[in-house]
């Protein structure tokens, strides 16, 4: 890990965020769970919002980003002293820490030891995601325009851009100020940070939902766990993801709602959790959905357990109409499309591709035209099957298991027996724990019915299997949920009969057994980006002989490594557009004509002249790209064909000029800046 890289972005992150937590908070407020949360998630949310404003004004420069962020951060610094000294806040602080030490001080140990933990995850990681490439090309992209851009340079020509993740571009953008044009560093930083948020994030959630003793324990089992649970969640933090950033403002903000509800005052705590989502929707939708899931839940749980509609119903509105006010805007201000048309309508919006070919299919799994039976039902799923698939994933059942065998009937077990726990936490169990049963099961249900119906609804595999590949990403969270709160109450239930000093020696005794268990399992897995290093070799010598305006042709779909890692333009690079069949019909032709020269490069020669390639690449290392659209290459072909030379091989890649290529003038646009400097870790 850069420590430089590092200790500037925390700052950046840190600061403004500590600044809005104690200017919207009084002293002693709130949790010291969610207080951390909270500088994290909303040190994020400033920064954005502040390159989002500067980006949409086409002011965004190092100069006009930096002094603004300042200031904002000192106006927030202002009024959190005008709000409580330094030393009412530290007196408050010690009072509350005192009425829970020994937790606090458990809770505070597995946080630090869950960053330890991702310390030692190598930047050079985010060498086997393609996608990590993607969003750090979108940031410096706006920073090197100094606004959003009207048209980004995708597979070699201009589309307009998606703006469904402008904020998070906003956000990147001012990084990419604060750390450098070095990719690595940046990035490797970024992961650091986005993974202790969503631990953060996940603790806060639990205790602000009734889990104070056993809290901490929610991310240690569903972000940093490859034993018992669905390991998702845990790969994800390998590297940087748009969707670690959503994750961690999304359950900060379901924990602020819970707050927002369970208060009299909690209107503040409404608008700030608003504001969050509001962040969330430009950032990764599917957090969202999930924050949305249980935030409903929560709304409910609260309205049971209070036996009154009028306030958890006046703040869940101030929530809304604040989410509503911002998320919109964050869309769908810049330049570009939001990139979602096809999700609209599956049937009409794909009707130019040929009967009998998923486009989605072919770019996710390479299966061709004619391969494949595409019609109305297809990926159809029977409820029972999407009950026994919720159940092995949720619980990382294999296929031969014990669990797997009998999982139909403990996914319906799953569903019915979450249903009365939850009843039964709502209406009897103790006050601080009656919502959290119901937020669990709404966001199981939501996630089996949303899954269901988006199979039965949708036509193409990408839109169809949507709740399989995304929503069950989460499908852990609820069930440790649950388990937790029967945990806590047992708990509670002890402290009547033995003391609580006692009950809270034994549950500190218990979470550091628990978090001592599991977390070695999210280690680096063995072997994780071994051949990092000649990767980067190789993607050094582009950056130093490639010129800088050649049109690259890799052998696998790029989403945006030769843009980010060596600011050249490959021709198969691109936001993979399985929602935009407008730029998905080119974009396929495209890909079958690539495909078929570096099937028989010889047969195929005039590809490279039409497309203007100067140089083609065949990697075969690392994860920079998708290889299912393309298939394998043929090598020996390419070294035989006589218009191209081989300049480069090694252990990573081969790299061939193409003979008499004169490089065409790229279209204008952003993000390519042609560094010569080698790569730096």
């Amino acid at each position: 890990m850069n420590a430089l890289a590092l200790a500037v972005l925390a700052l950046l992150v840190v600061v403004p965020g500590s600044g809005a937590v104690l200017a919207a908070f009084p002293p002693g407020r709130p949790s010291v769970p969610l207080a951390l949360a909270l500088v994290v998630a909303l040190g994020y949310t400033v920064d954005g919002a502040v390159g989002f404003v500067l980006a949409v004004g086409h002011v965004l420069h190092p100069y006009t980003f930096f002094p603004v962020v300042a200031a904002v951060t000192a106006v927030m610094w202002a009024k959190a002293l005008r709000r409580g000294s330094p030393r009412a806040r530290f007196a408050a602080f010690r009072r509350g820490v005192q009425r829970r030490r020994g937790i606090l001080l458990a809770g505070a140990t597995v946080i630090v030891a869950i960053a330890a933990v991702r310390l030692a995850y190598p930047p050079a990681l985010n060498l086997t995601s393609s996608s990590v490439w993607r969003y750090w090309a979108d940031g410096r992209e706006v920073a090197a325009a100094g606004r959003f851009p009207a048209h980004v340079l995708q597979y070699g020509t201009l589309y307009a851009p998606t703006t469904n993740k402008a904020f998070l571009s906003a956000f990147d953008a001012g990084a990419s100020f604060a750390t450098g044009r070095q990719p690595l560093p940046a990035v490797g930083a970024l992961a650091w940070i986005g993974s202790v948020g969503v631990a953060l994030s996940l603790w806060a959630l639990g205790n602000e939902l009734g889990l104070t003793w056993t809290g901490v324990l929610l991310p240690v089992l569903t972000v940093m766990d490859r034993l018992a649970f669905d390991r998702e969640l845990t790969g994800d933090l390998l590297t940087y993801k748009a969707e670690t950033f959503g994750r961690m403002a999304a359950f900060a903000g379901v924990a602020l709602a819970a707050r927002a509800v369970r208060r009299r005052d909690g209107a503040r705590d409404a608008v700030l959790a608003g504001c969050l989502f509001a962040a969330v929707a430009a950032t990764h939708l599917v957090p969202l959905i999930i924050a949305a899931l249980l935030v409903t839940g929560v709304l409910v749980g609260r309205i049971v357990a209070d036996r009154t509609l009028a306030g958890p119903v006046r703040r869940g509105a101030i929530l809304l109409a604040t989410t509503a006010a911002g998320g919109p805007a964050f869309l769908f201000l810049p330049s570009g499309t939001i990139g979602l048309s096809g999700a609209a309508g599956s049937a009409a919006a794909y009707a130019r591709f040929a009967p009998g070919f998923d486009p989605t299919r072919y770019l996710n799994a390479g299966v061709l035209p004619g391969h494949a039976r595409v019609v109305k039902g297809t990926w159809a799923l029977a409820a029972g099957r999407v009950l026994r698939s919720y159940a092995t994933t949720a619980l990382h059942a294999t296929r031969h298991s014990a669990l797997a065998r009998h999982a139909g009937p403990l996914g319906l077990t799953l569903l019915l027996g979450g249903l009365i726990i939850a009843v039964a936490m709502a209406l009897w169990f103790p006050v601080r724990l009656r919502p959290l049963g119901l937020a669990a099961w709404t966001l199981i249900a939501g996630i089996v019915v949303a899954t269901w119906l988006f199979s039965n609804h949708y036509t193409f595999y990408i839109q169809a299997f949507f709740g399989i590949r995304r929503l069950f990403d989460y499908s852990s969270i609820p069930i440790v949920m649950l388990g937790l709160g029967l945990i806590e109450a047992a708990a509670l239930l002890a402290t009547s009969r033995s003391g609580a000093r006692s009950v809270a020696i034994g549950v500190v005794v218990f979470l550091i057994a628990v978090s001592a268990l599991v977390l070695p399992s999210a280690r680096n897995p063995v072997g994780a980006g071994m051949r990092a290093p000649e990767v980067v070799a190789s993607l050094d010598w582009i950056r130093a002989n490639v010129p800088c305006d050649a049109m690259i042709l890799a052998n696998v779909h790029t989403e945006g490594a030769f843009e980010a890692l060596t600011g050249r333009a490959a021709l198969l690079e691109g936001v993979t557009p399985y929602l935009r069949p407008d730029v998905l019909a080119p974009v396929l032709r495209l890909m079958l004509d690539a495909r078929a020269f570096l099937h028989d490069p010889i047969a195929h020669s005039g590809f490279l002249r039409r497309r203007r390639v100067t140089h083609v690449v065949v990697l075969r290392a690392g994860g920079l790209g998708y290889s299912e659209p393309i298939g394998r290459a043929d090598v020996a072909g390419l070294r035989a064909a006589p218009f191209l030379r081989l300049v480069l091989s090694r252990p990573a890649a081969d790299v061939f000029e193409v003979v008499g290529a004169r490089p065409s003038p790229l279209p204008a646009a952003p993000g390519f800046d042609c560094p010569r400097s080698p790569l730096a870790a």
